[in-house]
């Protein structure tokens, strides 16, 4: 059966998404970036038959782990993250489950076989996974845009690994980004400026997150 993945907005979190993805057969999923918590999380868990194993974290800035002691507290489970994010969430949440996951590892979302890539370039920790027709995209990528960089050679480096990765997805990849509306891989490879490199400038990227 195919996968699920629902959206879990936080306005107030500087307007950034979290994601439940889950498979509805197997009944299981994961939690993807809490970056804030509500009890419509348990909410939308318990309504949807989930049994949740797992919390992924993209990368550690603050608004994609601002929820994670609630979420550890509420769900009990291993935080799967890069070398750099758990350093980070350890001090956030010291008694936490933790498992590294880095380029080339695989996440077991609901029976589905998520594929980890590393995507340094937003922030030197970040990841981003690829599970059955779903980019789960952190800030890595936007609809028509890109997460920000703090300078030209990690936005080049960003633009390459992802125009890479892009290119070896399939075309209708839905993509769920870290902040704003979700997107597709052909939209993108077709569109988006900066991947097309008709927008060289670097700091317009940093116009986002």
């Amino acid at each position: 059966m195919a996968l699920r993945v629902e959206h879990i907005p936080f306005p107030e979190v500087n307007e950034m998404n979290a994601w439940l993805a889950w498979c509805p057969k197997a009944g299981s999923g994961v939690l993807v970036d809490p970056g804030g918590w509500s009890e419509e999380i348990p909410a939308l868990i318990a309504s949807a038959g989930v049994t949740v194993t797992g919390i992924v974290l993209t990368h550690s800035h603050w608004d994609h782990i601002g929820g994670l002691t609630q979420a550890c507290a509420s769900l009990d489970v291993p935080v799967l993250a890069s070398a750099g994010t758990v350093q980070v969430a350890k001090k956030e949440v010291p008694d936490a489950s933790y498992r590294v996951v880095g380029d080339g590892d695989t996440i077991d979302i609901g029976g589905h076989r998520g594929e980890v890539h590393a995507l340094p370039g937003h922030i030197s920790d970040q990841i981003v996974v690829y599970v059955e027709g779903h980019l789960l995209a952190g800030d890595t990528l936007f609809a028509a845009a890109l997460g920000g960089t703090a300078n030209p050679e990690d936005f080049h480096m960003q633009v390459g690994l992802l125009r890479r990765l892009l290119f070896h997805l399939p075309p209708d990849t839905v993509v769920h980004p870290g902040h704003g509306p979700v997107t597709q891989v052909a939209l993108e490879r077709m569109y988006n400026p900066f991947l097309k490199g008709t927008e060289p400038t670097w700091k317009k990227a940093l116009g986002g997150w």
